[in-house]
């Protein structure tokens, strides 16, 4: 049962015996359990469940996708031989069938009986071995599984790890997660369900797509996977992408229009007048934002008043914005 961050779940404890009006002595009740990693409690973006169609086409679409969110079919390597609906993977090669297994159906996922270094003649295999394999090539020209996802016109999306429910098998199996090309992600697995996150989450900006490569790795060799299903785990924010407005500091002060999204303000305490009243020095903090006082321009500068005299006028004495930098102004009590 997983509990997300700020809920409460509430569990009950039956007791039995075989004995009417029997005793017995608790000495302890231990709850064992394990905090989740924060990627695991947030949004579930799509999954792989491989339970729907005959074909494997059908059978590796995904599903339950996210408001905003296109997640493609899991695309399977070349190099890994399509046993089908029913069919378990034998021989030496690389390869994935479909077939039930305690109850649930699966996917079979077996790695090959040889490396690249001891492959037959025109046989290549897309998974490594620590310690044997060269390295772990993440490209989807190479990976063993692929897919893509694909953010809405208005959601910002960001990928941080995937959740690998394994049922039985021989184990061994270890699980690597990256977008495609990138630095390998750690190995997770072995035998049982896995918990896989990438390096950095991967941000997917909104209208955007983004591929990213499942490669796997193994102690041994000939070993095999039952995998139920594999959920895609990440996080969601919807708005419309924000427009980037980049000008050189030097260009921005340099005229009475700033561009777009520039404002020249500064911190007046309550009360000031320029030239004739400094106001309430206690007042008018830098963290105030009610206190910003738009600068004004004049004399080819921005200052408090708009003048290039910086004696005349307090606090806000010398205070400017001008090509070649400018003047914090006099200090207040609270600035």
């Amino acid at each position: 049962v997983v509990i997300g961050a700020g809920q409460t779940k509430t569990f009950t404890i039956s007791l039995n015996s075989g004995v009417l009006n029997s005793i017995h002595n608790v000495n302890s009740i231990q709850l064992n359990g394990a905090p989740v990693p924060e990627y695991v409690r947030s949004a579930l973006l799509g999954q792989w469940t491989f339970d729907d169609g005959s074909t494997s086409a059908e059978l590796l679409q995904s599903s339950n996708p996210a408001t905003g969110v296109t997640l493609s079919s899991l695309a399977l390597h070349a190099e890994v031989t399509d046993f089908g609906n029913g069919g378990v993977p034998s021989g030496d090669d690389d390869g994935a069938g479909y077939g039930g297994n305690s109850g649930e159906h699966v996917m079979f996922w077996h790695r090959a009986n040889y490396t690249n270094d001891s492959a037959p003649v025109d046989k290549v295999t897309t998974w490594g071995v620590p310690g044997v394999d060269t390295g772990i090539d993440t490209t989807v020209a190479n990976a063993p599984m692929s897919f893509t996802v694909t953010a809405g016109v208005s959601q910002t999306v960001t990928v941080e790890g995937l959740l690998i429910i394994s049922s039985n098998g021989t184990g061994g199996c270890r699980a690597h997660f990256q977008e495609a090309g990138q630095t390998a992600g750690g190995a997770h697995g072995g035998s049982g369900n896995s918990l896989v996150p990438l390096n950095e989450p991967v941000v997917i900006a909104p209208g955007t797509t983004k591929t990213f490569t499942i490669n796997w790795s193994g102690d041994e060799l000939d070993i095999k996977q039952n995998i139920d299903r594999i959920d895609l785990r990440g996080t969601i924010r919807t708005g419309a992408a924000q427009s980037t407005s980049r000008t050189q500091f030097s260009s921005a002060i340099g005229t009475a229009t700033p561009p777009q999204r520039w404002a020249f303000k500064w911190n007046a305490p309550s009360g000031w007048v320029a030239g004739v009243e400094p106001g309430d020095l206690s007042s008018g903090a830098i963290t105030d934002t009610n206190s910003w006082t738009a600068m004004q321009w004049g004399a080819g500068l921005w200052s408090a008043d708009g003048n290039s005299n910086g004696a005349d006028s307090s606090p806000d004495k010398f205070i400017r914005f001008l090509g070649a930098g400018g003047h914090p102004g006099e200090a207040g009590a609270s600035r």
